[in-house]
């Protein structure tokens, strides 16, 4: 019995204190989530990773690097944006004129035409 209690001694404070940290509990906080929430928690994610998509093009990470901003840093950023920032961002990639370089091709498709009609190339074969 005398055995008993000196193997106790030591354990006893610590078993307390095990029991005594199990029964701390921290209170539950649960309410309803709408739908229109959980809508607009999906949709930011979706424009966050449009943004992160428009992000990677090679134009863009260029434009980005002649600014001083690296891609992982740009991401980094977009991490940080509030939902209402990233609306906005995504709804300026949307209204981006698509085709923007196509002035470039039209002048060399007309310096072709032009250089053909002068007879110094001979592009186009069938004409």
């Amino acid at each position: 019995m005398e055995i008993l209690r000196r193997l106790a001694r030591p354990l006893v404070p610590l078993m307390t204190m095990l029991f005594l940290y199990i029964s701390i509990q921290t209170p539950a906080m649960a309410e309803m989530i709408s739908t229109q929430s959980m809508v607009n928690k999906a949709q930011a994610q979706q424009q966050r990773q449009k943004i992160l998509k428009f992000y990677e093009r090679k134009d863009v990470k260029a434009a980005l690097q002649k600014q001083g901003l690296s891609a992982t840093e740009a991401q980094a950023r977009v991490a940080k944006l509030s939902n209402a920032e990233v609306q906005v961002i995504a709804n300026k990639i949307d209204k981006l004129p698509a085709g923007a370089g196509v002035e470039s091709i039209l002048v060399i498709f007309l310096l072709l035409i032009i250089l053909e009609l002068m007879g110094v190339t001979n592009i186009f074969s069938f004409v």
